[in-house]
């Protein structure tokens, strides 16, 4: 961060004495959690004349004046007045002391994403994102939700590790058929194995994996043609019930290809009434009503 910035934050996690900042000279008897630096620019206060910074906040209120802040994830030196309350939620030494910041944090920054977007073409699923900025960045695992049963791995994008210019990445995903919402989005991974999660991503689906129709005609005297249609290759069955729900025939029990299919039913041993037929494949089943006049 060059001097006269208006502003530099920083945020990581862990306690200050195994955080990365290394501190020494005043004393440190805290295990106290850090979660963000943010520092403003003030006035110059230094003997450099360079620009300072102040108003950091580490689990609390800890004000950090900064000689130099040239920060570039290397090295740095800070005169650090540190001001602790005395209830052990803050127990640090009042007074001053150097902090050599070896490097402000071990961890990956989050990576700065522009944007994550998706289409649907055909059967597949095409994800698009964009990044500003990575750091340390191993790469993204690509999650799917299907039905709120869980998220699923179900691929994984290189990263470009460390980089300040935009980079486009995209994924495409074959998704089961369903009825419904399937939902995606990105884990993104450092390379020490830190992670977070970024955006996610909702996509409706209407997959009908069969149809069946109202028989033609009806009601009918003894014949009529029952049509079904079926956009994968599965077990059907079409059977035909009484009111009781008695099965009085089976038109169809195999493995179909996709395709459209008319069957004919022959009611000339029935007896006059209303009838059902049901159609049955996989996880769906849907049934119409057909009228037998003698």
């Amino acid at each position: 961060m060059p001097a006269g910035s208006n502003s530099y934050v920083q945020v990581f996690f862990g306690d200050v004495i195994s955080s990365p900042v290394v501190i020494t000279g005043a004393g440190i008897d805290s295990n106290l959690t850090a979660y963000k630096l943010e520092f403003f620019s003030i006035d110059p206060i230094t003997e450099t004349n360079l620009s300072s910074y102040a108003n950091g906040y580490i689990a609390g209120q800890i004000a950090f004046i900064t000689n130099t802040l040239n920060i570039s994830f290397d090295s740095a030196r800070t005169l650090a007045r540190i001001n602790g309350s005395e209830n052990g939620e803050l127990d640090l030494h009042n007074g001053y002391g150097k902090i050599p910041v070896e490097k402000i944090i071990n961890e990956a920054l989050p990576v700065e994403l522009i944007s994550f977007t998706g289409k649907i073409i055909g059967s597949s699923v095409v994800l698009n994102w964009e990044t500003a900025t990575e750091i340390n960045n191993y790469g993204f695992e690509v999650q799917r939700l299907t039905h709120n049963n869980g998220w699923d791995k179900i691929g994984f994008v290189p990263g470009n590790g460390t980089s300040n210019s935009p980079k486009y990445y995209n994924f495409t995903d074959n998704p089961p058929k369903v009825n419904g919402e399937i939902k995606y989005r990105l884990k993104q991974i450092d390379n020490d194995g830190q992670s977070a999660y970024l955006n996610i991503l909702t996509f409706n689906f209407n997959n009908t994996s069969f149809e069946l129709y109202q028989n033609y005609p009806n009601p009918f005297n003894p014949v009529t043609n029952i049509r079904y249609v079926t956009d994968d290759k599965q077990f059907v069955t079409l059977k035909v019930y009484d009111v009781l729900g008695n099965e009085v025939e089976t038109l169809v029990n195999e493995i179909k290809p996709a395709g459209n299919y008319n069957v004919i039913f022959d009611a000339s041993k029935l007896s006059s009434g209303v009838y059902l037929y049901t159609l049955k494949t996989g996880e769906f089943s849907k049934t119409k009503k057909m009228i037998l006049i003698k």
